[in-house]
């Protein structure tokens, strides 16, 4: 019963021409007391612009966090990974979004996947730390230390 369904609704996203991404997040996600494309899109550029802001401020705890522990090689790195990072992310973004190009779910298809990628990155960052924080505190050295 649960794959009849599953199909029902991947055949009427298809027909409707919204993405199985985006249908997943309207049904469950933050922005899924809009009413209308519009309110769709403003939210999800809200919802990614917080995703955006978070990830920045793990990355900027981040590298204070290796600099203060001396491990400065390491957070010129990570600033490095996250130029890097978000020319990916720009790129893969554009990609997602030029599916929909000139569609009414362009925008909103371009914020979701700015708001998911932002999410994923700040993820990593605070894996860094934490990593290297159990490292540190049993002794262990890694490489740059």
């Amino acid at each position: 019963m649960r794959n009849l369904i599953e199909t029902v609704l991947s055949v009427t996203v298809f027909l409707c021409g919204i993405s199985p991404h985006a249908a997943a997040a309207a049904q469950k996600g933050p922005c899924s007391t809009a009413q209308n494309q519009f309110q769709l899109t403003r939210c999800w550029s809200q919802v990614a612009a917080d995703a955006e802001r978070r990830m920045m401020e793990t990355l900027s705890s981040t590298v204070a966090q290796l600099r203060e522990r001396g491990a400065a090689s390491a957070a010129d790195l990570i600033q490095q990974a996250q130029d890097k990072w978000e020319n990916y992310r720009d790129a893969e973004c554009a990609a997602v979004s030029k599916l929909y190009e000139g569609g009414s779910i362009e925008a909103m298809q371009r914020a979701s996947c700015r708001a998911r990628l932002s999410d994923q990155r700040r993820t990593e960052l605070d894996a860094v730390v934490a990593d290297w924080g159990g490292r540190q505190s049993t002794g262990a050295k890694g490489r740059g230390q």
